[in-house]
């Protein structure tokens, strides 16, 4: 079924087993589409349902909703855990999510080391201003 599809219909199918309907009425409940009300934390379990039930899609946008705290704690660790469980899946979303989540982490290291050097060197350059004759 497609996005949009009744959502008594959805659930019954996902109540089934079909992971693909417990990514859509996941994506409906994330978005406020097809009908349901915005719940993040339906939006949580149905993504979690999907992915546990194979569905790459759905380890991505739960990885989504991990990396920004959309109706979870945010956890950046378990947000990379779940992209990287959708790109072995096979979803190239996962993958593409995944590689952002390693840039965005190397980028919070490297701005954490140059906050380190920033104070020093800026205290050196005030001391060394105030040395300097008039």
């Amino acid at each position: 079924m497609a996005i949009g599809a009744d959502l008594d219909a959805l659930q019954k199918e996902c109540n089934g087993g079909n992971g693909a309907s417990c990514y859509e009425l996941g994506v409906l409940y994330d978005n406020a589409r097809g009908g349901a009300a915005q719940d993040y934390q339906k939006a949580t379990e149905l993504y979690s349902k999907a992915c546990n039930l194979g569905n790459g899609a759905g380890c991505s946008n739960l990885g989504f909703l991990y990396d920004n705290g959309s109706g979870v704690a945010q956890d950046g660790k378990k947000a990379a855990e779940l992209y990287a469980k959708a790109c072995d899946i096979g979803s190239g979303g996962g993958c593409y999510d995944l590689g952002l989540s390693i840039r965005a982490k190397a980028r919070r290291q490297r701005g954490r080391k140059r906050s380190r050097k920033i104070p020093q060197k800026s205290v050196r350059n005030e001391a060394q201003a105030n040395l300097r004759p008039l």
